[in-house]
């Protein structure tokens, strides 16, 4: 009975210590898709300004 008792609590140790480590590999994850999506967002940003200021330069005069 007591070896019984002492293998769940070995069992559940690592149980618990494998959801330990899965939640700071989620929370990597996260991070790291966080990371991206500013640079992401920085980059739309850069790219928006460009387009926008190529729309407002005028065009050079066509040759004819």
């Amino acid at each position: 009975m007591k070896a019984e008792a002492d293998a769940a609590a070995a069992t559940a140790e690592i149980d618990a210590q494998n959801a330990a480590a899965e939640a700071a590999t989620a929370q990597a994850d996260a991070e790291k898709a966080k990371a991206e999506a500013a640079a992401a967002a920085e980059k739309a940003k850069t790219n928006l300004g460009i387009a926008t200021e190529a729309a407002n330069t005028p065009a050079p005069p066509a040759n004819q």
